[in-house]
C-alpha cells in the first residue's frame, strides 16, 4: 500500500478539492471578523460555565449566537452563517438543551436552506454531487418514515443533524478561508470547554455543574481528532497553516494532549487509524507527524499526573484487564453484537421499520436476560450503539445496502484522490466516519463534519 501511494508525482503542487476550479480562494489568513464572532459567542458562555452557572451560560451563548446569525441572514451572507455555526459546534452541542435539544438541526437547516436559495453556484454544486444528493434524500426519507411509523417526530430526527452538518461542511470547504476559520473556531471551543469543565468532572470534557450533567466523551473527543488531523495532514491546509510549520505542531500537540485526557476510546481509535493513514499516504507530512508524536510522548507523563490522569488510567485498565468480561470492557456494547444475529434473523430484508430500534433492542435484550445468556447487564444502554446495527435492525439488508452504496464509492474515490494528488483529508474524513459508525450511532453534527470532509473526495471538479 505504501508503494501504491508513493507512485504519485510529489513535485506537482497540491490541488485541493477545497479550491474548486475558477473559485478565487487563494488566501493565507483567516476571516478574523467571523473568528472574533465565534470568540464573542463562546468565551463568555464558557466563563460563566466555569463559575458554575450553566443556565446563564446557555442563555448568553444562544442569545449572542442567534443575534449574529440573524445579522448574517439579513446581510445575505450564508457562508459566514455556516462558518459561525460550524465554528461554535463544541459549545452548541454542549449547551444545546439551553434552547432546545434539537436546536442544532433548526439552526443548520435554516442556514443551509438560505444558502441553497440565494447561491446558484453552490446549489449547482450540491445538485451535481450524486452521493451527496442520495444521502440527503435518504436522510429525509428515513426520518419521515420513522415519524410516520412511530408518531414521534423525534424518532431518528438526528439523522437530519448528521446530513445538515455533512452538507454544510461540503459546501463550506469550497470557501477555504471560511472553512479554516470554522475549524480554528472548533479548536477554540474545545479548549474553552476543557477549561470550563476541568473542575467539574473526573474526565476531561464532561462534568456535573449544579444539577446539570454536561458533555459526552465522544462529543468532546472526536473533534479533537479532527483538529489533530487538520494540523498534520496536507501541510495544514485545512487550518491555513501551510507556511506556519510550528503552528501546525502547536495545534497538533494541543489537540493530541487534550485527546489523551478524554475518555473516548472511539476517538482514540479514530486518531490512531488516521495517523497511520497519514504515515502511509502522506510522505510530505511525516516530519510534522513525527515531531507531534515525539512531543506527545514527552508530555504524556506530565498529563497523566494531572487530576484527569486517574480517569484515563482506569479506562485503560478496564479495557486491558483479563479479569473483566468482553461486555464489561466494551461498556455493554458486546451484548448488542451478541443479540444482533437473532434480531436480524427475524427480519433480514426489511428490518423492523425506521424508528423501531429502541423497542426492538429492549424486547430482545429482555428475552436474552430471561434466558440467562446475556453477559452481565445492559449497562444502562437502551438503544443500538452502532450506526450499522441501528440501520440493519430498522431497515434490514436493504438499509445496509443503501449505506454501503453511500460509503464505499466515497471511500474508493478518496483513496484514488490520495493516490493521485497526495491529499488525504477526504480519506481521513470518510475512514473516521466509518470507524465512528462501529461504536456509536453516528447521527450527530460531529460525525457529519467527518462525513462532509469525506465527500470532498467524491468529485474533484464539482
Amino acid at each position: 500500500m505504501k508503494e501504491w501511494f508513493s507512485r504519485r508525482d510529489d513535485s506537482s503542487p497540491l490541488r485541493s478539492p477545497h479550491i474548486a476550479a475558477g473559485v478565487p480562494n487563494a488566501t493565507t489568513h483567516l476571516n478574523w471578523t467571523v473568528l472574533g464572532q465565534i470568540a464573542l459567542t463562546v468565551l463568555p458562555a464558557m466563563l460563566l460555565l466555569s463559575r458554575g452557572h450553566p443556565v446563564a451560560a446557555g442563555s448568553v451563548f444562544f442569545g449572542t449566537l442567534l443575534l449574529l446569525l440573524a445579522y448574517h441572514l439579513s446581510m445575505r451572507k450564508p457562508v459566514e452563517f455556516a462558518s459561525l455555526t460550524i465554528g461554535t459546534l463544541p459549545a452548541l452541542l454542549l449547551l444545546r438543551e439551553s434552547l432546545f435539544y434539537h436546536s442544532p438541526i433548526a439552526i443548520m437547516g435554516i442556514g443551509l436552506s438560505f444558502w441553497l436559495i440565494i447561491s446558484p453556484v453552490d446549489r449547482l454544486r450540491f445538485r451535481n454531487h450524486g452521493q451527496l444528493r442520495w444521502f440527503a434524500l435518504l436522510a429525509c426519507l428515513y426520518w419521515l418514515f420513522s415519524f410516520g411509523l412511530t408518531g414521534n417526530y423525534w424518532a431518528n430526527l438526528r439523522v437530519l443533524e448528521l446530513s445538515f452538518s455533512a452538507i454544510t461542511v461540503y459546501l463550506l470547504a469550497r470557501h477555504r478561508q471560511s472553512m479554516a476559520t470554522a475549524c480554528v473556531g472548533i479548536a477554540l471551543g474545545l479548549i474553552s470547554t476543557a477549561a470550563a469543565l476541568w473542575q467539574y468532572g473526573q474526565c476531561l470534557g464532561t462534568g456535573v455543574v449544579g444539577t446539570f450533567q454536561l458533555g459526552h466523551p465522544p462529543t468532546f473527543a472526536l473533534p479533537l481528532a479532527l483538529i489533530l488531523f487538520l494540523a498534520i495532514a496536507d501541510r495544514g491546509q485545512g487550518l491555513l497553516l501551510e507556511f506556519l510549520p510550528w503552528s501546525r505542531v502547536v495545534f497538533g500537540v494541543t489537540a493530541g494532549g487534550l485527546l489523551l485526557l478524554s475518555d473516548s476510546r472511539t476517538a482514540w481509535l479514530v486518531a490512531l487509524v488516521g495517523l497511520i493513514v497519514i504515515t502511509i499516504a502522506a510522505s510530505k507530512d511525516r516530519i510534522t507527524l513525527m515531531v507531534v508524536v515525539v512531543l506527545l510522548v514527552l508530555v504524556t507523563p506530565i498529563l497523566m499526573r494531572s487530576s484527569k490522569g486517574d480517569c484515563i488510567t482506569r479506562r485503560v485498565e478496564q479495557t486491558s484487564s483479563t479479569q473483566r468480561s468482553l461486555n464489561e470492557k466494551t461498556t455493554g456494547r458486546f451484548n448488542q453484537w451478541a443479540i444482533f444475529p437473532r434480531v436480524f434473523h427475524d427480519s433480514p430484508v426489511w428490518g423492523f421499520g425506521p424508528g423501531s430500534g429502541k423497542s426492538v433492542y429492549a424486547r430482545y435484550a429482555d428475552a436474552a436476560e430471561r434466558e440467562g445468556w446475556l453477559l452481565g447487564n445492559r449497562k444502562g444502554i437502551s438503544t443500538w450503539h452502532s450506526l450499522y446495527l441501528h440501520v440493519a435492525v430498522e431497515a434490514g439488508a436493504i438499509g445496509i445496502l443503501a449505506l454501503a452504496c453511500l460509503l464505499i464509492p466515497t471511500l474508493l474515490r478518496s483513496l484514488t484522490q490520495a493516490h493521485s494528488s497526495g491529499e488525504v483529508t477526504p480519506l481521513l474524513g470518510i475512514l473516521s466516519f466509518m470507524i465512528i459508525g462501529v461504536f456509536v450511532s453516528g447521527m450527530d453534527a460531529n460525525s457529519g463534519v467527518f462525513l462532509g470532509l469525506g465527500f470532498l473526495g467524491s468529485r474533484r471538479n464539482s
